[in-house]
């Protein structure tokens, strides 16, 4: 598929695509990183689909394919954010030397 191809593909069902994003996104509630909204989210969601638009087969309907790669996105997502190992609060109570 060549790139204007994929821009007019893209295009032509963007409506539909918004509806299965926005569908998905409102089942989930990421509050772990305050600066990124449900917008946010639906843009990264919008931008993969954009680029793996060449695996979609045109002769299937786009809806299933795109709620496919809309959960995808959103498991890998909060699996990357809820599931870093973040270095402990040095200054925290628990992490005092009297404590230990």
């Amino acid at each position: 598929m060549t790139q204007p191809e994929r821009d007019l593909l893209f295009e032509k069902h963007l409506t539909e695509i918004n509806n299965v994003i926005q569908k998905h996104l409102t089942k989930w509630h990421l509050t772990a990183i305050a600066w990124l909204g449900i917008e946010d989210l639906a843009q990264i969601i919008r931008l993969h689909i954009y680029k793996k638009l060449h695996l979609f087969d045109t002769e299937k309907k786009i809806g299933p394919w795109v709620g496919s790669i809309a959960k995808n996105q959103i498991f890998n997502i909060s699996r990357n954010v809820y599931s870093s190992k973040t270095r402990p609060c040095l200054k925290c109570a628990c992490e005092l030397p009297e404590n230990n």
